[in-house]
């Protein structure tokens, strides 16, 4: 309450944006507390990452390489930032499921993606 008095409006995001974090954070660090592991995998912060790494190296082309605030500017700092998010991702690692949905996406263009061997069935026995 005393962020609002001083900052107005702004004071009362800041609170809300802490209040919200906390209520987030919490039962996080409860379930790591009392049960022992984390709730989420390793590659799960893997786009999250890829993400702020892509966003800061746009923003670092566009302020040094162009220096203006144009169209240019904002479809540089686009083709960079998917171009480093999906190389970051590509150097983290990709997941079976990743590998699943870019086969699917694949599949679902026409094109077809390669197919890792894997254990024969019933099914594909002939």
């Amino acid at each position: 309450m005393w962020l609002i008095p001083r900052l107005g409006l702004t004071g009362a995001a800041i609170a809300l944006l802490v209040g919200r974090a906390l209520n987030n954070v919490m039962p996080l660090l409860e379930v790591w507390a009392i049960l022992g592991f984390h709730v989420y995998r390793h590659d799960y912060w893997k786009p999250a990452i890829a993400g702020l790494g892509a966003v800061a190296s746009a923003k670092l082309v566009t302020v040094l390489l162009i220096d203006s605030i144009d169209p240019t500017a904002a479809f540089v700092g686009l083709g960079v930032t998917g171009v480093v998010y999906i190389s970051l991702l590509i150097v983290f690692g990709l997941g079976r499921e990743d590998r699943a949905a870019i086969q699917a996406l694949l599949q679902r263009s026409g094109r077809q993606a390669p197919v890792e061997p894997g254990p024969i069935s019933a099914d594909t026995a002939l």
